[in-house]
């Protein structure tokens, strides 16, 4: 006999918990109801194990993040279902991107909690947890940085939100490092198509002949390198979401023949004869102005109006600050995490330097520094000291200090480079771009301080 499935349920709303419970009972699942996070951690610590958990997201969702994320580190066996409200999309997004399974808007009729429980159940039973994940989220898109506390880039949450469910082609407009790729995955991790294949195609790192034959599949595989059968390979008919990272690269060529695909919606075979219908939702992205190329003639002005049916476009990190910090943290957290490190925050005087640095990199930038700081760090909280000096202010007198503890600055670089070797596990191009260096300016302080990998 079947054992009773075990609902964790946290919601302040005692109304629809006992309205769930009817229905739940009715399936043979037992509801154990908690108003409150804290009372959902006692349960943790009581040892109470759980087949699923209901969690509401409020605004901003940072204690709900980290119960998400404790209950996927202890149970990783129990999937997460999150409640968000129509006006919090984003809260939906973060949670997914941080091991939710699912996610339902309130309010949400207790039939729609009960199928969206059945339909984990089913997917969890079908394919094991860590595929029906698939559901809420692609498991590359994990770690994805999705935080936003400003009005900006909560406008581009909800553009995002609003036309995931759709498959009308987005182009994501916006610097190098503002997330593009972020959101192209967010999109499809939202969307109807969320279960079937997320793909990449770099338009300005791929070849003209690996781009063809990677966008429509090609006879000559030794030459492509391709490890999948012609055509069948093509990501034009995966039913998934394809994103073509910075279009505005793509050779004239191959734009006139995914327009001919476009229009048809439907590729040829490499015998010339058989025809595959297209099934795919595009995604592309660009830092240029294609309005621009077109003008120019280097880029097709009927394949821009295809692309661009939606345009969302990311603003660079310095138009939005208030965004900064959430961020940082975000990071940190994830860093922390990674390397095992207990680090609280950061200092004020870190706060100050993260906000009014310009980030040409932009979110890219902050994500890299933040890195390089967790790895640095040796306190409790991230000091100046810590901070890449590329986005220190000059002449700060803080730099003067440089953390070193009244010791001389030989035997402070010395132990910076050995505790950056143990950290990348005596990786020398990771230890070299951390600090900043060549890989030649980097053996020689080894040889120098007689330190090894």
């Amino acid at each position: 006999m079947e054992r009773e499935k075990r609902v964790l349920f946290v919601d302040e709303d005692v109304n629809l918990v006992a309205l769930v419970e009817a229905s739940l009972a009715r399936k043979g699942m037992a509801i154990f109801a908690v108003r409150t996070l804290d009372e959902a951690r006692e349960a943790l610590e009581r040892g109470e194990r759980y087949d699923f958990v209901l969690l509401s997201m409020r605004t901003p969702p940072v204690e709900e993040v980290r119960l998400l994320r404790r209950i996927r580190a202890e149970q990783p066996e129990c999937a997460v279902v999150v409640m968000a409200g129509y006006g919090a999309i984003n809260e939906a997004i973060v949670a997914l991107k941080n091991g939710a399974v699912d996610y339902l808007l309130k309010p949400a009729r207790p039939s729609q909690v009960l199928f969206a429980l059945e339909r984990t159940a089913e997917r969890v039973a079908r394919r094991g947890l860590s595929d029906a994940l698939l559901l809420g989220h692609c498991r590359e898109c994990r770690f994805s940085g999705v935080v936003a506390v400003s009005r900006r880039m909560r406008n581009v949450c909800h553009q995002v939100g609003t036309v995931a469910n759709s498959n009308a082609p987005i182009l994501l407009t916006g610097e190098v490092g503002t997330g593009k790729e972020i959101f192209s995955r967010t999109i499809h991790c939202l969307s109807p198509r969320r279960l079937n294949p997320y793909l990449k195609l770099s338009c300005g790192t791929l070849s003209p002949a690996q781009l063809e034959a990677q966008l429509f599949g090609s006879g000559d595989l030794e030459a492509t390198d391709l490890r999948q059968p012609a055509v069948q390979g093509s990501p034009l008919i995966t039913g998934g979401t394809l994103y073509l990272d910075e279009v505005a690269a793509m050779p004239v060529s191959i734009q006139a023949r995914l327009v001919q695909a476009l229009q048809e919606r439907e590729i040829q075979g490499p015998d010339g004869v058989t025809t595959y219908g297209l099934d795919v939702r595009l995604v592309s992205s660009t830092r240029e102005n294609l309005a621009d190329l077109v003008d120019q003639g280097k880029f097709r002005e009927d394949l821009y109006y295809k692309l661009n049916v939606v345009s969302i476009n990311l603003p660079p990190l310095r138009r939005h600050p208030d965004d900064i910090i959430p961020l940082a943290e975000y990071f940190l957290d994830y860093y922390c995490d990674a390397t095992g490190k207990r680090i609280r925050g950061f200092s004020a005087a870190v706060e100050e330097i993260l906000t009014r640095y310009e980030w040409p990199g932009n979110v890219r930038e902050l994500r890299n520094a933040v890195e390089r700081a967790v790895i640095r760090a040796r306190g409790d909280k991230v000091e100046v000291g810590d901070l890449p000096e590329e986005i220190l202010p000059p002449q700060d007198p803080k730099v003067v200090h440089l953390r070193l503890e009244d010791r001389r600055l030989e035997a402070a670089e010395e132990a910076l480079i050995e505790q950056v070797l143990a950290e990348t596990k005596g990786n020398i191009s990771k230890t070299a771009d951390i600090l900043g260096v060549s890989r030649g300016t980097l053996y020689n302080k080894m040889e120098k301080y007689k330190l090894r990998k």
